[in-house]
């Protein structure tokens, strides 16, 4: 309300300001001119004695234009051709004998005209006479708009208007301050004990004063609930909360305060919005409100809860809802962790099983013959290998699941474990036809030997496995003010972008038409990841389908 009123007042004062400003620019507009009128009529008398009375009239013109640069002089003769003229030469100019002002002059002595340029935004103004010899001189002058000559004083009017806003400001504020300073001097919690500043503002004040009464005897009834609820559920582990029919908190107990990181005593009365945004609580708490019953998933602080919301009914009527949070992600955990790893490494473990079971049976079915039974041996000794490596990179990474952090103590030169990875993957590249190569600056990282090497290793062979014919594999190292970077760029078939997110998954391959021909467990890059976290350094992937892949590892400086 006080700045409404200060605004109205600053609008009313600055309003009344600009139109006195505007009025006065007006006035002196028409007082300005009038005079301009009355001295270009002096100047053209004064100019035409001379001019009757000189022997050498065009030196006398030409004096009389330098000592008036302000005003144009036009010498013409009784026939209308232009003689002289201040401002441009007289072979240059047209015939004056029909111009409004000379035909005045040449019929009764004296003549006068104005003509508006709009292109200039200015009015100019003729005065002619006649001479004793027939001819005529006129002079001419310049008047500018309104709008122009204000233009001119706008420093000076913008200060004086700058001067009447922080005046106006002042006397506004003062004058609000002296309104308002009675209602804001009012005890709200006791309206009534204090004076009345306005006989307008009763209504209100007793109106007021029934609202406190209310909302007293309400928050002596909820803090009454309250304490006998809080008797019953303070030792529960579960959180629970209870709403009244417009969704505030009667009473939330500790386990709940807990979870939603709220003082309990504090929440009493607030809104069921204060405790959270979450959608899920509130599409629960709506439907318990609705009088129906509503199981919902909430997440809270990284944990898992169910949340049951049912509705209370008192005489018939819905009186609020209460919330029940039970976590849940413990049991959440495990059983994702049980489904997926059954399903994948039953998935991983079937196939090469699968291929060594039906080669057995062609062998121990006389089905092969002598030449096929080398060839069979071969390949169950392949998917035999290929089980191996698959169950020792699932133990490896089970593993590195359980363990805490790498040691920090040992530094590790990380291009030389990239020109020792490419050594060692060069007959393997050679053979698929992709070039290999490790360059960059010399950098140390600190970290486990061991778990780099594995990080290297894995995000070499897996560009080169995902190569094409004539690509190529470049491992890079850099330093910068943030720390080291291990780039690994290659030139192969890419990851389509929805998929980009899925790569460090276990067991996961992203062109499943290749699963079979390129021999892997699909383990590479989530053991390379589990590596790099634990060598307190962070990896993200960037591809292009049909390009190539660039994955970066990051390590702190």
């Amino acid at each position: 309300m006080k700045r409404r009123i200060m605004r109205g007042m600053l609008a009313l004062t600055l309003g009344t300001a600009a139109a006195l400003v505007l009025a006065a620019a007006l006035i002196a507009y028409d007082a300005f001119f009038d005079r301009f009128h009355a001295q270009l009529k002096t100047q053209l008398n004064t100019a035409a004695a001379s001019m009757e009375l000189a022997q050498d009239q065009t030196a006398l013109f030409k004096a009389l234009a330098v000592a008036n640069p302000s005003v144009r002089f036009t010498w013409i003769a009784g026939d209308g051709q232009v003689l002289l003229d201040s401002r441009t030469g007289s072979r240059a100019m047209e015939n004056h004998l029909m111009r409004p002002e000379v035909v005045q002059a040449l019929d009764g002595g004296d003549g006068h005209s104005e003509r508006h340029s709009t292109t200039l935004g200015a009015t100019t103004i003729y005065y002619a006479r006649r001479l004793a010899d027939g001819s005529v001189l006129r002079l001419a002058g310049t008047r500018t708009s309104v709008f122009a000559l204000a233009l001119g004083f706008a420093g000076l009017l913008l200060l004086a208007w700058l001067v009447i806003a922080s005046l106006s400001a002042w006397a506004a504020e003062r004058l609000t301050r002296a309104v308002v300073r009675p209602i804001n001097e009012l005890n709200l919690d006791d309206p009534l004990s204090s004076d009345q500043p306005y006989a307008e503002l009763s209504p209100l004040i007793a109106r007021l004063d029934q609202s406190n009464r209310r909302a007293a005897a309400q928050m002596r009834e909820l803090a009454a609930r309250q304490n006998q609820l809080s008797a019953i559920t303070s030792g529960m582990e579960e959180g629970l909360v209870v709403l009244d029919a417009r969704q505030y908190v009667l009473m939330l107990n500790r386990s709940a305060a807990r979870l939603f990181g709220v003082d309990p005593q504090a929440q009493i009365g607030r809104h069921v919005l204060t405790l959270g945004r979450d959608m899920a609580l509130l599409s629960a708490v709506r439907t318990a409100m609705e009088g129906a019953s509503a199981t919902e998933h909430l997440a809270l602080n990284g944990r898992q809860y169910q949340l049951l919301a049912s509705p209370v009914m008192e005489d018939g009527a819905r009186a609020g809802a209460l919330l029940l949070l039970l976590d849940v992600t413990d049991k959440q955990l495990a059983e994702q962790s049980r489904r997926t790893f059954s399903a994948n490494v039953s998935h991983e473990l079937k196939t090469p099983l699968t291929s060594i079971l039906g080669y057995a049976e062609l062998m121990s079915g006389g089905l092969a013959g002598e030449g096929d039974m080398r060839a069979f041996a071969g390949r169950i000794h392949e998917e035999a290998a290929q089980l191996l490596t698959l169950i020792d990179d699932i133990i490896h990474l089970s593993r590195l699941d359980e363990r805490p952090a790498a040691r920090a103590d040992e530094l590790v030169e990380l291009s030389a474990l990239c020109k020792a990875a490419a050594a060692r993957l060069a007959p393997a590249a050679e053979k698929a036809g992709v070039t290999i190569e490790a360059g960059g600056e010399a950098a140390s990282v600190r970290g486990e030997r061991t778990l780099l090497e594995e990080l290297v290793f894995n995000l070499a062979d897996n560009a080169v496995k995902y190569n094409v014919p004539g690509g190529s594999v470049r491992l890079s190292v850099r330093t910068g003010p943030e720390g080291v970077s291990l780039t690994v760029d290659d030139t192969g078939i890419g990851i389509p972008e929805d998929e980009q997110g899925r790569v460090f998954e276990r067991f996961y391959r992203v062109d499943k038409s290749r699963s079979k021909e390129v021999p892997g467990t699909g383990l590479g890059l989530s053991i390379a990841k589990h590596a790099a976290q634990l060598c307190g350094g962070t990896i993200a992937l960037q591809s292009v389908l049909g390009k190539g892949t660039q994955v970066r590892v990051e390590f702190p400086a």
